[in-house]
């Protein structure tokens, strides 16, 4: 009676493990759902853009959206590096790291712009920066805490 117990225990803790390793979140998916969430956005923003500053306007929303989206691949990748550690403070540390990435790409290059180039200060540069950043952390903190999600430990020992 006891080896059919625990027989089954195993059986359900294999199945278990199994469902865990199966529903994972893909890297690719990352990357898909950043850029289908920025370039969706992209036609609203630039039409507001154009609407308000002309072609200048425009072309502060089109950097503003690459700057962003650079950062935002780029700050995704501590996330799934550390996706398959058994330690929690791994994932702490990955999307902690992942946000400094994701926040300094776009504002250092926006604000060096916006110092450098006076037709996209006029344009409002930073204003778009921190728009599409709004938007880019959202999607990027959602996803790198699903990245992240720490692995189930195994009952049978």
């Amino acid at each position: 009676m006891s080896d059919q117990v625990d027989t089954e225990q195993n059986d359900q803790t294999a199945v278990t493990n199994e469902s865990v390793t199966t529903t994972r979140f893909k890297p690719w998916k990352a990357f898909l759902i950043i850029t289908l969430v920025l370039g969706g956005v992209f036609p609203l923003i630039a039409w507001i853009g154009y609407k308000q500053y002309q072609q200048a306007g425009f072309n502060a929303v089109l950097i503003a959206a690459l700057l962003c989206w650079v950062g935002s691949i780029i700050g995704i990748i501590p996330a799934i590096l550390v996706r398959n550690s058994e330690q929690p403070k791994q994932g702490v540390n990955a999307v902690l790291v992942g946000m400094l990435i994701r926040m300094s790409i776009p504002f250092g290059g926006g604000l060096f712009l916006h110092q450098s180039v006076e037709k996209l200060a006029d344009a409002k540069i930073l204003m778009f920066t921190l728009i599409y950043y709004l938007i880019a952390l959202i999607v990027d903190t959602i996803l790198a805490l699903k990245i992240v999600q720490a692995n189930k430990p195994s009952q049978a020992q």
